[in-house]
């Protein structure tokens, strides 16, 4: 009898447990970054867009952008990571979506950095990397996007919106649309 009762109460624990860590899934931010970076050459700045796609805002938000490096020492490569400042600080809050949203759901983030200082050989890349937390629960998430090739960060600008199309400038200042399919 008694054993029997252990057994109910370890199952009964099991499953709250996987109950509340679907919940807690469910309650975490959910946000998107781009998987190309635009670069504006005559201002040598760096953006990258996010999306929070929750329906509560982002609140709680921490960027980090860094320059990743690895070179050979002794033994075998060492990583080295050089933060960049952004232009601006971070936003108190990023609106949640809505389907009337435009994009208040969505953010750009700046720094000042020459592309050709990014990738400087076989072995480095740019990091971007986002904490935030949901405004209610207060459940929080990181996420990171890296770019490892100088071809994940094109000239050009985001196009106003959720999605992550790139409008393309020429020397001429005419705008052309990038055409890239929304990333989801």
């Amino acid at each position: 009898m008694m054993f029997e009762s252990l057994i109910v109460g370890v199952a009964a624990s099991l499953v709250a447990s996987v109950v509340w860590v679907g919940a807690l899934r469910l309650l975490r931010p959910r946000v998107d970054i781009a998987k190309v970076a635009c670069y504006s050459p005559g201002k040598h700045q760096v953006t990258i867009k996010v999306v929070n796609r929750s329906r509560r805002a982002i609140v709680g938000i921490r960027v980090e952008v860094a320059v990743i490096t690895q070179f050979r020492a002794a033994g075998g490569l060492v990583g080295h990571r050089l933060v960049v400042p952004l232009l601006s600080p971070e936003p108190l809050a990023i609106e949640g979506y809505k389907r009337d949203n435009d994009d208040r759901n969505a953010y750009r983030f700046s720094t000042l950095i020459l592309r050709d200082d990014i990738f400087t050989g076989e072995s480095s890349a740019l990091r971007f990397g986002i904490y935030c937390q949901d405004e209610l629960s207060g459940v929080g998430r990181l996420v990171q996007q890296s770019y490892f090739d100088a071809s994940e960060v094109v000239t050009g600008s985001y196009s106003k919106g959720q999605d992550f199309r790139i409008v393309q400038h020429n020397d001429e200042g005419v705008e052309a649309d990038s055409g890239e399919p929304k990333q989801s």
